[in-house]
């Protein structure tokens, strides 16, 4: 700057100084309140009532049935012509135990064995997995449903007609069916979507309206800023006028310091002189 310039720069800082003393507190121009006005956002977000919240959960309920069938190898290799179906004990899962299943073991072909988890209670929506209990009390030859299966009336059933190979039991009789026993787990995760309905509670009201109320002073402050009708204060530079409001520039002055009040003062100065020229 040059001298006379920087001169004439101050002289006007020391005018605003003695124009803008209020109540005891200098305060500093609006230029950089009007760019934090600015930024803020003019959307607002209606307050939400007390019970005006809640969510949607995809929620999973997991149910397991254990059956266990005892003298497998009789039925499986002893009875012929006069085997049947083995359907187990109708057993629930979901909430309150609603729902009704069953499952069903049969023989195809002599060669393998077909496992089948019925429902009888359409319609759901779950994912399903079946598998064999072994000595070891570990889960083996597990088949399950990778997506959500729905059972309808039309589609009652799920399940495999090739489970496991009756060869692959004979081979592994001590590992598979111990004591004569075979053991099957299904489990079942019943699908369904809940709505919840959940209260604010009073903190988060609380910071919500105090959210609320601050956006909206913002957008007050900014049209206030920009609408020279309703200014209360007059900076006069040369033969120009500058219309201002003191509660933006008051408020602003809290939060500055007297080296960073001057160089925003030199700077807004600088630019509205250059503008007008």
């Amino acid at each position: 700057l040059s001298a006379k310039r920087f001169i004439s720069i101050l002289l006007i800082f020391l005018l605003l100084l003695n124009k803008l003393l209020v109540n005891g507190h200098l305060v500093i121009q609006a230029s950089e309140a009007c760019g934090n006005l600015k930024g803020r956002s003019n959307t607002m977000a209606s307050l939400p009532a007390e019970n005006n919240v809640g969510h949607t959960e995809v929620k999973v309920d997991k149910s397991v049935f254990t059956w266990t069938i005892g003298n497998f190898n009789i039925w499986c290799n002893d009875m012929g012509e006069c085997r049947e179906t083995l359907l187990s004990p109708t057993f629930s899962s979901g909430t309150n135990n609603k729902l009704k299943w069953q499952l069903k073991l049969d023989i195809v072909d002599e060669k393998q064995l077909s496992l089948f988890l019925h429902c009888k209670t359409p319609s759901v929506k779950a994912k399903c997995k079946l598998s064999i209990l072994n000595v070891k009390r570990e889960e083996e030859n597990v088949r399950k449903e990778e997506k959500v299966r729905r059972f309808s009336e039309n589609q009652l059933s799920w399940g495999y007609n090739d489970f496991i190979s009756t060869n692959a039991l004979l081979k592994k009789p001590k590992d598979l069916t111990p004591d004569d026993k075979l053991t099957i787990i299904c489990e079942i995760g019943e699908v369904t979507i809940v709505n919840i309905s959940d209260p604010i509670r009073p903190e988060e009201l609380k910071i919500i309206r105090n959210k609320v109320i601050e956006n909206k002073l913002s957008v007050d402050f900014s049209k206030l800023f920009k609408n020279k009708k309703f200014s209360d204060v007059t900076l006069a530079v040369g033969e120009h006028e500058i219309k201002a409001h003191k509660i933006i520039l008051v408020g602003k002055w809290e939060k500055q310091k007297s080296f960073k009040l001057y160089c925003n003062v030199v700077h807004w100065v600088e630019e509205w002189i250059e503008a007008k020229n």
